[in-house]
C-alpha cells in the first residue's frame, strides 16, 4: 500500500515540472522560449532575465525606465516576471538637451582681468564658448589676463619735471625734466616755472649764477630770491633812509649790494640811494654800508624773521660816498662823459641806462669837470682838467689831450640784488 502511494506521488511531481516548462521560454504567452527547430516543434525553456536599473535622461545622454532582458533570446520586458514585453525605443528617454544661460564678456584693463562671452548649463553647470553648447570650456579658458595697456590721462607736473598717471590702476610714467621756451613754459605739459616752488639758494652762486653760463631756470630762480631778500632788507633800507637822509628827499631808486661776503657769509649790507632833493632841486646819489650785528648765511638773508631780528643803531650805518648835482646847471655833455670814461677806464660798461652825471668848476686856466657815471655795474667817478679855451663842442676832441687831475675811481660792483637804478619816478 505505501509503495502504491508513493509512486503516485512522484508521478504528480513529475507532471507539474513538465507543466512549468511548457509555460516557460517557448510559448507567446508565457515566460519561455522556443529551443527548437523545425517550424517551432522544438522543446520550450524559461527566461533567463537580466535587470537593467532605470536611469534619468541627462543634457547629453539618453536615459531608460528599468526594463528586463533576457540573455537567452534578447527579448525585453517591462516586468521582472517577463510577462509584459517592451521594445528598446519604449523604455528609452531622449536626451533633456543644454538649458544655456550667456555670461557676457567684459575686457580686461591694466587692473583687472576680463572674460569672454560664454553660457553656462543651469542643469549640468557645463560651460561652452557658443550658444548651442558645442563646444564645451574650462572655466580658465574664460579669463582674459590683465593688460599692458594703461589709460593714462593729461600731464601732471611739479618743478622738477612732469609724468602721467593711469586713470585705472594709478600706474605712473616716468618723470621727465621739463623743456622750457623763452617764456619759461614747458614745451611738452605748459607748465609754467614758479621760482617760489624751487628751493631757495643757499650760496652766493645759486643766488648770483654767472648769466653767460647760467640756465633761464637758474636766472629766474635767482631774480625771484634776489627779490625776496630785498623785500627781507626793506626794513634795513626805512631804517637808513629815516636816520641819515633829509626829509626833503623824493626818492627815485635804490639797490643792495652785499658788501663783504666770506664763504658764502655775509658782514656788510650796501645800500645805494638815489633821490631827489625837492628843496634844492640837485640830484643826489649816496652810499651807505650797514655792518650787520652778527654774521648771516645766504639762507639767513632768505628768512624774514633773521633779518626783523637784527638790532639797528646808528652805528651800524657808515657813510661811504656821496655826489650831488644840479642838472639845470648842466648843458647836454653825455658824450663827454662817456668819452671821458673811455679813456680812464675804457673796462667800465657804459650801457643805455647809465645815469650820466656832471659839475662844472671853473678854474684859472682850465675849465674843471666832476663826472659821475651809474648803472648796474658800480658807479664811477672822474675828476678832470680841460684847457680853458675849450668850447663846449670841442670837449669831447679834448678828451684825448685833457689834463688829468685828481682821478679817482670808485667801483660798488659785486654781488647786486636790486640794480634798478633807472627808473626815475618810481622807487624800487
Amino acid at each position: 500500500m505505501k509503495r502504491k502511494l508513493t509512486a503516485l506521488i512522484m508521478a504528480t511531481a513529475m507532471g507539474l515540472s513538465c507543466m512549468v516548462g511548457l509555460a516557460g521560454c517557448g510559448g507567446n504567452e508565457d515566460n519561455t522560449h522556443n529551443t527548437g527547430n523545425n517550424g517551432g516543434n522544438g522543446q520550450t525553456q524559461e527566461h533567463t532575465l537580466v535587470a537593467h536599473a532605470a536611469k534619468d535622461a541627462t543634457c547629453t545622454e539618453e536615459g531608460n525606465r528599468a526594463y528586463w532582458e533576457c540573455t537567452d533570446c534578447g527579448k525585453l520586458f517591462s516586468d521582472k516576471d517577463g510577462n509584459s514585453e517592451t521594445t528598446l525605443s519604449a523604455v528609452t528617454i531622449a536626451a533633456k538637451g543644454h538649458t544655456l544661460e550667456k555670461t557676457e564678456g567684459t575686457s580686461a584693463t591694466c587692473k583687472d582681468e576680463g572674460v569672454i562671452t560664454y553660457w553656462t548649463c543651469t542643469v549640468c553647470h557645463k560651460l561652452y564658448s557658443d550658444a548651442e553648447g558645442r563646444t564645451e570650456i574650462d572655466r580658465e579658458d574664460t579669463v582674459i589676463p590683465v593688460t599692458d595697456d594703461h589709460t593714462y590721462g593729461g600731464w601732471l607736473s611739479d618743478s622738477e619735471g612732469h609724468w602721467k598717471k593711469c586713470e585705472v590702476c594709478g600706474d605712473t610714467t616716468e618723470k621727465v625734466e621739463h623743456t622750457f621756451d623763452s617764456q619759461l613754459v614747458c614745451e611738452e605739459c605748459g607748465y609754467e616755472y614758479d621760482p617760489a616752488e624751487d628751493a631757495a639758494p643757499s650760496t652766493i652762486d645759486e643766488l648770483f649764477p654767472d648769466e653767460t653760463s647760467a640756465t633761464a631756470i637758474e636766472l629766474a630762480r635767482a631774480e625771484y630770491y634776489q627779490n625776496v631778500a630785498k623785500e627781507n632788507l626793506q626794513i634795513v633800507y626805512d631804517y637808513i633812509k629815516s636816520t641819515q637822509i633829509t626829509k626833503n628827499a623824493d626818492m627815485q631808486s635804490y639797490k643792495i649790494v652785499l658788501g663783504e661776503v666770506v664763504e658764502d657769509k655775509v658782514q656788510t649790507i650796501r645800500f645805494l640811494l638815489y633821490y631827489i632833493n625837492i628843496q634844492s632841486n640837485s640830484h643826489v646819489y649816496m652810499v651807505y654800508d650797514f655792518d650787520l650785528p652778527k654774521v648771516l648765511t645766504i639762507s639767513e638773508i632768505l628768512d624774514k624773521s633773521v633779518v626783523e631780528d637784527l638790532t639797528f643803531k646808528r652805528q651800524n650805518v657808515t657813510h661811504i660816498y656821496d655826489y650831488t648835482c644840479n642838472p639845470q646847471k648842466q648843458g647836454d655833455k653825455d658824450e663827454f662823459v662817456k668819452a671821458v670814461a673811455a679813456k680812464l677806464d675804457p673796462d667800465f660798461t657804459v650801457d643805455d641806462d647809465t645815469i650820466l652825471l656832471y659839475t662844472e668848476t671853473p678854474g684859472m686856466t682850465t675849465r674843471g669837470f666832476q663826472t659821475v657815471l651809474i648803472n648796474d655795474y658800480g658807479i664811477r667817478e672822474f675828476n678832470i682838467a680841460i684847457p680853458k679855451g675849450t668850447d663846449d663842442g670841442e670837449l669831447v676832441d679834448a678828451v684825448d689831450s685833457l689834463i688829468e687831475g685828481s682821478f679817482d675811481s670808485v667801483d660798488f660792483g659785486g654781488y647786486q640784488l636790486d640794480v634798478d637804478l633807472t627808473a626815475v619816478g618810481e622807487e624800487a
